[in-house]
């Protein structure tokens, strides 16, 4: 699994205009896929874990390296537990 800085990871989650864009998405892999994923420092699963949808930085993007689509993030933990990839460049 690619893991991103915690940083961007935070960034993006922060991005209101980001987070509501992607709602949809958001929810269908969460609902897809929270059966199976689940922390590995505490072993919270997937419903206990929090999911937005993250875009890389623009610098990322400039280069031909972006990635965007949906984190499962351990708020306990602050770590990136999955992430699910839909856009790339």
């Amino acid at each position: 699994m690619q893991s991103f800085p915690i940083a961007d990871l935070r960034a993006s989650r922060g991005d209101r205009e980001l987070q509501r864009e992607h709602a949809d998405e958001v929810a269908d892999v969460r609902g897809a896929h929270a059966g199976s994923v689940a922390c590995p420092t505490c072993n919270a699963s997937g419903s206990e874990l929090s999911w937005f949808y993250f875009s890389s930085p623009p610098w990322t993007w400039q280069h031909l390296c972006g990635r965007a689509g949906v984190i499962a993030f351990c708020d306990r933990d602050e770590v990136q537990v999955a992430s699910f990839i839909s856009l790339m460049n």
